[in-house]
């Protein structure tokens, strides 16, 4: 009974994942006004571009190595503390 309803579920579920991803890359009626509309404000994103520097690509990088580093040590000191309970010690 559970491996039919597996059988049927997690098809479903990849179909509805893949629809719900691949939305984010299709054209849509509302951007294209949206763009004409930035365009004609006379926005230009190429300012932007300045703050892309080696400098700002690098403290993302150690910002995230320490997160990286962190989630990791705390995961492991929360099931440290889990398995102590559970031992009751």
């Amino acid at each position: 009974m559970v491996k039919k309803l597996l059988f049927i579920v997690v098809p479903l579920v990849v179909i509805g994942a893949i629809t719900y991803f691949s939305k984010d890359s299709t054209r849509s009626h509302y951007q294209d006004e949206f763009e004409a509309y930035l365009e004609a404000q006379g926005f230009d994103d190429t300012k932007f571009i300045q703050f892309f520097t080696m400098d700002l690509l690098i403290l993302i990088l150690s910002f995230l190595a320490i997160g990286l580093v962190a989630w990791f040590y705390l995961s492991c000191m929360s099931y440290a503390i889990i398995a102590l309970a559970i031992t009751k010690k």
